[in-house]
């Protein structure tokens, strides 16, 4: 049967669902064939022909056996529950009745001896195995301990058992009993193992070793925790530098993305092989083939694809149309327009849908987000016109769902809660002050509901009781003598109120005060009384309580009040009010947060778009007209999200907490996939850490639509690059100082330099451009003013235009500050403002005394211009500004003086310079080169012939130098961010820094470099006879490879080799130093045992 089963799945191609009912039935018919035909055992035939299809579970395709196996284990959980629950009946129903006391004594003893039986095959086999070549590795002693220990597998058991049962079978002969006391106590020997023997299973199991890890494993789970969390603060230091990701509660974020070491069987103290990186485990087979091809193909930072190297600072945008067919030189017929709008229409629908997915997949969308902008994006490639605009997402925004409902609960809940506030004043006599605690008390307010529950009861039974005649008897005094008593307990409760709180405090200022309604309610209850005595006499003839002949039109205004009784249900509403405002509440966050998720989608999604339209639409005109529209639709949505922000920055704050958490945990599975791949992690450590972010991802899904946001100077711990760092915190907090703004005014001029960065506290800014420039892209996604380019417009006489609003938790002017750029936009106030201002003198005086600062500054500020410049020269192919910005943010950033000679660059990937002036001389035109601008290949050295500006105090005197600024991306996926910024100030090699993260040097970011890092810096080649000194300072001249002054030389390209270089020869002696103490700790231990 198996070999007929193999021979089937080898002929069968793109038949999965064949191929799974073959391998199902084949099983059952196997066992059939076995019992009945040839009358052999047909559970040892289906295991012959599990074993067969194990030896050749090649031909099976990797997704029919997942689901053959899920399949297999829903039929297993289906036919064990089957199974117990037949035998449950058999013993309750016949094998109870034929038992005897020592049968339950029997079951200890068959026990005990099937565990030695199988102990002893086991032992007589192991030796037999072992020299035949098999078991060697799996017959282990304590190996077999488990086999032994663990047991009878419950289902085979009991369906031995239950053959038994047989009338044909192999006790046919025998008596009932005999049959019954087999059933009994194969369930017996079940529960013993299911009950002693899984109880105790661990602790044997720790006691012989075999839970523990070996030192290989444990190494490996180590050093991949510890690069999961690096790599979690490194990627919360790029999401934060993203100005949607403004007041995201990043510790939050980190506590929902840590993996705890104990989970994973690894101690917390096991730093012993912390300094043996994952380097030396993992890079080793990636040095030997992807560095090699990298050198001719640089690797794709999302997608790991081989691509051709592109000088992309000499590209034509015109290169990149090479999706159309369209001749640009000629003009079009209105009929070809036509067609190529409805081409691009469509092009344009499936590029955001395939964005919103995407933003689905790296979790900054939510799922019900994702699935509204499907439908919408579906239904319009299936009509004929439309596109996916700001009308289709404003009303979102902009929907009053429970809102109104919900502010008018708000009023009388408001009144109610004055009581209990410093609103009323406590008097100073005892015998009022009794009454005051009295009229406020919870007390009162709980006797009045209790009242009013009976209340309401006593009117529902007069209603139903009493008609228009009845009879004298006692109920007829009850009821009238009840609603008396409730009439005093409402007068007494008032007139105590109105003596304590006085007739203006009871009363209210607004007419939905609570105390109105119970007012009201008292005076109707007057009414009530008095109509019932007025319009009511006794007949005593008839002996009956009957309307008077003149008064049957007051009959009906009697039935009234009755009814108007019941509104004193009413007042038990009030203890309902605040759970109901509760869950009003949530209705509305939930709504918001939907909508504001929904909403920075959509702004994502057009963004995207435009960065690709020239490879999607080749007629320039169309292409201008429809980023004009998807501009102005991305700009709509910015404004909303930034009023909708100013409103409820505790919804805006939940949304992008959670999408900043889910995204790191999407880059962390990612990443242990990766490390699986290359063989640092087997398939138990991936299982167990896809367990756990699972469960992780799950308590995201309950995450609260609204979260506490931090308020004032205390919301710069947000910031990018202040976040981590206490001290730098503390200092930047002190020097900050308010201002206000009113609605219209005007922050920043065009054209002038920026006095300092502001930090937008509350309200809303808008930026408008004086010029319409062609490169649209550079400024329109991130800030922009930083950047000095060419004034490359349209037509001067066009109005202004807003690019961007900026919201709440913004920083702002921060580029313009450092990099010494005029604004190019003026920044008007939308709403009312309030700010806290650093003017720029004192940002650098700062910047130059805290180096930590300076590090991470730098660094923030010359991704962000880096990102920019990718995308206005349209290299940005991937239409992903994340994967874009994780791989500018893993380059070195270097502040390199004036007259310094750079070497080395054809050793990186990209080579950007941010701020400064340069000049190439790899080649004869000697090209001067004006940052920001991305530095071609082909240019391998470069004199730096100017920096940025220097920042000069009042009094005239160097606040801080002008350097020029270099960001250097090394190639595949290195990460050097880690090392010095300064060129001319280090040594060969820097020394170890054991200070605090806060007090650290250059190396530092945040406190997060990695300890190995410290020793391995090298930033200039030395010469034989001018070699650097260990610890230079700052005015020491350094050696370099002409052996003239160093701050004239600088081989940039050394940091990468001798980085690799230093890097492997650490983690081999560090690795080589740890092996050679455990052997001496084993054989130390080996002689004491001997000794003993």
């Amino acid at each position: 049967m198996g070999i007929l089963e193999t021979t089937i799945l080898s002929r069968m191609t793109n038949m999965w669902e064949s191929e799974v009912i073959l391998i199902l039935s084949v099983p059952y018919v196997t066992f059939w064939f076995a019992d009945a035909v040839f009358g052999i055992s047909g559970a040892l035939a289906v295991l012959v022909l599990g074993l067969w299809m194990s030896s050749h579970r090649a031909i099976v395709q990797s997704a029919t056996a997942r689901t053959v196996q899920r399949l297999w284990e829903c039929m297993k959980l289906i036919a064990d529950t089957l199974i117990y629950s037949i035998f449950g009946v058999l013993i309750t129903e016949t094998a109870v009745t034929h038992l005897q006391p020592e049968d339950y004594w029997m079951i200890l003893l068959i026990s005990l001896a099937a565990l030695l039986v199988r102990g002893a095959s086991f032992c007589l086999l192991q030796p037999i195995l072992s020299r035949i070549g098999i078991g060697q590795q799996v017959f282990t002693w304590p190996h077999i301990f488990v086999l032994v220990w663990g047991g009878f597998r419950g289902a085979v058991t009991l369906s031995l058992g239950l053959l038994a049962t047989d009338a044909g079978g192999v006790l046919a002969n025998y008596d009932a009993d005999v049959s019954s006391k087999v059933v009994f106590h194969s369930a017996g020997i079940v529960m013993f193992t299911n009950i002693f023997n899984a109880s105790t299973m661990r602790y044997f199991l720790s006691k012989i070793g075999v839970l523990d890890f070996p030192l290989s494993r444990l190494i490996s789970l180590n050093i991949a925790l510890d690069h999961l969390r690096e790599m979690q603060k490194e990627q919360i230091d790029i999401y934060a530098a993203d100005h949607y990701m403004t007041d995201t509660d990043w510790i939050k974020v980190q506590e929902l993305t840590t993996f705890d070491k104990q989970d994973f069987g690894v101690h917390p103290d096991f730093t012993k092989f912390r300094d043996v990186e994952m380097h030396f485990m993992m890079r080793q087979h990636e040095d030997s083939l992807a560095m090699r091809r990298n050198a001719l193909y640089p690797i794709h930072p999302t997608h790991g694809q081989f691509l051709p190297r592109i000088d992309h600072h000499r590209i034509d945008h015109t290169d990149l149309h090479v999706s159309s067919d369209i001749d640009l030189k000629r003009e079009l017929t209105p009929e070809q327009v036509k067609e190529v709008q409805s081409i691009a229409r469509l092009r344009l629908i499936k590029a955001k849908k395939t964005s919103y997915w995407k933003q689905f997949r790296n979790g900054t969308l939510s799922q019900g987000g994702v699935e509204l902008l499907d439908d919408l994006t579906d239904t319009l490639l299936h009509s004929e016109h439309g596109m996916v605009g700001s009308e289709d997402i404003i009303h979102h925004l902009r929907s009053e769902k429970w809102a109104g409902f919900k502010r008018t609960l708000m009023k009388f809940h408001r009144i109610e809660m004055q009581k209990y506030s410093n609103e009323y004043i406590a008097p100073s006599e005892p015998r009022r002050l009794f009454f005051y605690h009295i009229a406020i008390s919870r007390w009162l307010e709980y006797f009045i509901y209790f009242v009013n529950i009976f209340n309401c009861s006593d009117t529902i039974a007069d209603w139903i009781i009493h008609g228009e005649t009845v009879e004298i008897n006692w109920r007829t005094t009850l009821f009238l003598y009840l609603n008396v008593c409730f009439l005093l307990i409402y007068i007494t409760e008032a007139a105590i109120k109105v003596y304590e709180l006085g007739w203006r405090g009871y009363w209210g200022s607004t007419w939905y005060s609570w105390n109105r309604v119970d007012f009201l309610l008292l005076m109707v209850s007057c009414i009530d009384i008095i109509v019932a005595f007025v319009c009511l006499y006794v007949d005593h003839d008839e002996g009956k309580v009957v309307v008077g002949p003149a008064a049957l039109s007051v009959l009906r205004i009697f039935r009234f009040f009755r009814l108007i009784r019941l509104l004193r249900a009413f007042q038990l509403l009030k203890p309902v009010v605040p759970f109901v405002l509760k869950f009003l509440d949530e209705s509305v966050n939930s709504h918001l947060y939907y909508a504001f998720d929904l909403a920075r989608a959509f702004v994502i999604g057009q963004e995207e778009t435009n960065v690709i339209l020239p490879t999607l639409i080749g007629y320039r005109p169309l292409i201008a007209q429809i980023k004009s529209r998807s501009q102005a639709d991305a700009q709509f949505i910015n404004k909303e999200l930034g009023l909708l922000n100013e409103q409820r920055p505790d919804v805006a704050a939940a949304v992008k907490t959670r999408q900043a958490a889910r995204s790191i945990l999407n880059h962390t599975r990612d990443t242990v996939l990766d490390m699986h791949k290359k063989g640092v992690l087997d398939d138990d450590d991936v299982k167990n850490f896809m367990e756990e972010f699972g469960a992780k991802v799950k308590k995201l899904s309950h995450f609260p639509h609204s979260i506490l946001v931090l308020g004032g100077r205390e919301r710069l711990w947000n910031v990018p690059w202040i976040y981590g760092n206490k001290q730098v915190f503390e200092i930047i907090k002190a020097l900050f100082s308010e201002r206000k703004y009113k609605r219209g005014e005007r922050v920043e001029v065009c054209g002038e330099a920026a006095a300092g960065i502001y930090f937008i506290v509350s309200g809303v800014l808008s930026r408008t451009f004086p010029q319409n420039y062609i490169d649209s892209e550079l400024g329109e996604i991130y800030d922009s003013d930083s950047l000095e380019v060419t004034y490359d417009y349209v037509k001067k006489e066009i109005p202004l235009r807003s690019s961007d609003y900026i919201v709440p938790g913004t920083m702002m002017n921060v580029q313009s500050v450092l990099l010494g750029f005029p604004r190019r936009s003026h920044v008007t106030c939308e709403t009312a403002l309030s700010v806290l201002f650093l003017d720029g003198v004192t940002l650098m005086k700062t910047i130059k005394t805290l180096p930590a600062l300076e590090a991470h500054i730098w660094r923030t500020v010359a991704v962000c211009v880096a990102l920019n410049i990718v995308i206005k020269m349209g290299a940005l192919t991937d239409n992903s500004t994340s994967a874009e910005r994780h791989r500018l943010s893993r380059g070195a950033v270097r502040l390199v003086h004036e007259g310094v000679h750079v070497s080395g660059l054809d050793q990186f990937s990209d080579v950007f310079l941010i701020a400064g002036v340069v000049k190439e001389l790899s080649t004869l035109d000697r090209e001067v080169l004006h940052a920001p601008r991305k530095v071609s290949p082909a240019y391998r050295e470069l004199e730096v012939s100017q920096g940025r500006d220097a920042t000069y105090d009042a009094e005239e005197q160097e606040v801080y130098p002008g350097y020029a600024v270099f960001l250097l991306v090394p190639p595949g996926e290195q990460d050097i961010s880690n090392i010095n910024i300064h060129d001319s100030q280090t040594a060969l090699v820097e020394p170890e820094v054991k200070a605090a993260p806060s007090s650290m040097d250059l190396t530092v970011k945040s406190g997060n470099a990695r300890d190995w890092l410290y020793n391995w810096l090298p930033l200039i080649r030395p010469s034989a006879k001018n070699v650097a000194s260990s610890a230079p300072t700052a005015a020491q001249p350094m050696a370099s490879s002409t052996g003239l002054d160093p701050r004239r030389a600088s081989n940039v390209g050394q940091i990468i080799t001798y980085a690799k270089e230093e890097e492997r020869r650490r983690s081999r002696v560090q690795y080589n130093s740890v092996l050679t103490d455990l052997n001496q700790a084993r054989l130390t231990s080996n002689r004491k045992s001997w000794l003993n």
